[in-house]
């Protein structure tokens, strides 16, 4: 028993909700956070994958934002979160052509 619990621990890691599950991810990194992005049409989920103790609630959700906006191209009309799962709907009608400056480093690792 002990030992199923630690492999569903280990196995939910970077596990997307059902709406996501074949959903390509993007891997961005914005600052000292990771997170593992998944797009469907107009909405997204990013999950946070690097390891903090007690981050800032507001710190977390203006990363997830901007690592969403850069693994999807368009801008986030609303953020439902917490500091690990952060689901977002996008409008991608108004899409900016340069996206919206941050103050830090942010990569798109990897796409896939």
């Amino acid at each position: 028993m002990r030992w199923f619990v630690i492999f569903l621990s280990v196995a939910a890691c970077d596990s997307p909700s059902l709406e996501f599950a074949r959903a390509p991810v993007t891997r961005v990194a914005v600052g000292d956070m990771v997170f593992s992005v998944r797009v469907r049409g107009e909405r997204a989920e990013a999950i946070r994958t690097s390891r903090h103790l007690l981050p800032r609630e507001g710190t977390v959700l203006h990363h997830a934002e901007v690592a969403i906006e850069r693994a999807s191209g368009c801008r986030v009309k609303s953020l439902d979160a917490d500091q690990a799962i952060q689901r977002a709907t996008l409008d991608c009608d108004d899409a900016p052509d340069d996206p919206a400056p941050f103050e830090g480093r942010v990569v798109v690792l990897k796409r896939y």
